[in-house]
């Protein structure tokens, strides 16, 4: 006799704890967002699979979207599509389509049962793949176009200097909404392959689509790159940042526009900890000392090239961000207006580890009270082009920071204390001479029978303290 026994598969508990599928999605995420000359397929950059997370259930939709709406970036040749993200985020009220499952009376009850976990989702979110999706980062064609090459990749729309982490946001990798409906489509069909399933859309059975505010609170972290149209600046207070005020992170890197009002909007929320305004011209003091004043659990201040920061608005960050590890004011003008008298103040009351000095009016005093305070915790250091500093400062880096990793002294010619020079590369610390200086310690160290050779620091490491 034979006995059939039917198995209802019920998922672990561990698949409940948001904790846990956060981690397990993490692994799903683009290794590399960032198209460069080893990136083979679409797969290396495609959010194809953590969308598909999005329709398993409401659960692991907050999930995956919280990772997909984390880390956005976007550059000058997808403008369009950071007007598309801004809209989106400004929009007051959503309206979502509600799509029904007509069901056959014969449909088992497990069957039902997964069908309602599937609707509900798409119920949901079906207006974010209209208004949102179409901006995330997508592969160049849909899924089921055969047509093209899967291996072409055009490099010249992304920028390599881009965090890999960031989503990157560019109008070739937009799947457009009629795609995208196709693709919820077979998701769904493929999941209920022993049903007849009918997706209808009732464009006269509206709801409000609420759920734009989960989106808003999941940005953590938002990057603008050589974008350089001054209409920038209409989107930030009324749209960005106005409605996501738990961003933690922003990085405008070399945007002609972006000035105090751009950015004043994101900082009043007082969450930032991250804070990159590279190559930014026309932010000034004002800007900086609002900073100060709102942001004290601020860690990272990227300011290079902004020349009408001075000693007034450092001071400030001193004095009221006791946190701070990352320090860079580096310049080509205006170096007269950092001094000894806020970077004494930095080495005082700061946790600084990172310190970007390249250009501006130092000297011993100030590196010798920075060593001082800091000894140990310092870890890269830039003096380039700081035609004041000495060999005294060379002698004390080597005497107090021995986690010293990094050291540049680009065109400072006045040290030529070879044998510290020498001795600091033999402790592994990467270090950056011009030719002219170059030349001379490796005659110092023939002279002396010295093995001689300086690792310069990698791009990434001079970029961000130089």
């Amino acid at each position: 006799m034979s006995i059939s026994k039917q198995y209802s598969y019920y998922p672990h508990t561990a698949l409940f704890i948001p904790e846990i599928i956060n981690h397990i999605l993490s692994f799903i995420l683009p290794t590399n967002n960032i198209i460069t000359s080893t990136t083979t397929t679409k797969e290396d950059y495609s959010c194809k699979d953590l969308i598909e997370c999005l329709c398993v259930n409401t659960f692991w939709h907050d999930c995956a979207a919280r990772l997909l709406w984390r880390d956005v970036a976007f550059d000058e040749s997808n403008y369009n599509s950071f007007v598309k993200f801004a809209n989106t985020l400004g929009e007051e009220v959503q309206q979502n389509e509600q799509i029904t499952l007509s069901q056959e009376d014969n449909l088992s009850a497990s069957t039902t049962t997964s069908l309602a976990v599937a609707n509900n989702p798409i119920i949901r979110h079906t207006s974010l793949f209209s208004n949102c999706l179409d901006f995330l980062f997508m592969p160049p064609t849909p899924p089921e176009d055969n047509d093209k090459d899967n291996n072409s990749i055009d490099d010249s729309d992304y920028d390599d200097d881009n965090h890999n982490h960031s989503n990157i946001m560019t109008e070739k990798g937009i799947l457009l909404l009629n795609d995208t409906n196709k693709y919820i489509s077979s998701s769904i069909s493929s999941s209920t392959t022993t049903t007849t399933t009918t997706v209808t859309t009732q464009s006269d059975n509206k709801q409000p689509f609420s759920n734009i505010s989960f989106y808003r609170s999941a940005l953590r972290s938002l990057t603008i790159r050589k974008i350089k149209k001054d209409s920038i600046n209409d989107f930030f207070a009324d749209k960005i940042a106005r409605h996501c005020t738990r961003l933690e992170q922003i990085d405008f890197y070399i945007c002609d526009h972006v000035n105090n009002a751009t950015i004043s909007p994101l900082i009043q929320h007082g969450q930032l900890t991250h804070i990159s305004l590279a190559g930014c011209y026309q932010i000034t003091d004002e800007c900086i000392i609002q900073v100060a004043n709102t942001c004290q659990q601020l860690e990272h201040l990227d300011l290079r090239a902004c020349g009408q920061i001075s000693d007034v608005s450092i001071s400030a960050i001193a004095m009221q961000c006791g946190e701070l590890k990352h320090l860079n004011v580096g310049r080509v003008r205006d170096r007269h207006r950092i001094t000894v008298n806020s970077i004494r103040l930095i080495a005082m009351h700061t946790k600084v580890t990172v310190l970007g000095l390249a250009g501006c009016q130092i000297d011993d005093e100030c590196m010798l009270l920075m060593a001082q305070y800091r000894n140990h915790n310092l870890e890269r250091i830039s003096v380039n082009s700081c035609q004041r500093i000495t060999n005294v400062t060379i002698k004390a880096y080597a005497q107090y920071c021995p986690n010293l990793s990094v050291f540049e002294m680009k065109e400072c010619h006045l040290i030529n204390d070879w044998e510290t020079v020498t001795m600091l590369a033999q402790r592994k610390v990467l270090m950056t001479l011009c030719k002219q200086q170059d030349q001379a310690c490796s005659t110092w160290a023939k002279r002396q029978g010295i093995p001689w050779g300086v690792t310069a620091p990698s791009r990434e490491i001079s970029s961000s303290s130089s």
